[in-house]
């Protein structure tokens, strides 16, 4: 019973500590991305989407830059919109929809 105890104790240490916060950091955010020409979806031409982009940290907490235009970071969802789109992390990935129009950068 005390090593049933144990497990469940251990259980509920690695649930706790993996349900920390889910904070959007600019640095997960910034360098070069590259459209993953494949991966483009729903579109009438592929060349809707630019081959790759550069994101670096804002000048404000919490905003990126992307091509010299400054955008803020929505913590909650780990989005932004940058002029129509809106460009979404996702893991080491970010997804991007254009009006339905859907691409990923690597």
């Amino acid at each position: 019973m005390k090593v049933l105890n144990f497990l469940m104790a251990i259980c509920l240490v690695c649930f706790l500590a993996s349900c920390g916060d889910s904070t959007c950091d600019v640095a997960d955010w910034t360098g070069t991305w590259t459209l993953d020409a494949d991966s483009v979806s729903e579109c009438d031409d592929a060349d809707d989407f630019t081959t790759s982009f550069v994101i670096t940290a804002g000048t404000e907490a919490g905003t990126v830059l992307i091509d010299g235009t400054e955008a803020t970071l929505n913590d909650e969802s780990c989005m932004f919109i940058f002029d129509e789109a809106n460009v979404e992390l996702d893991g080491d990935q970010i997804r991007v929809d254009l009006d339905g129009c859907m691409a990923v950068y690597r």
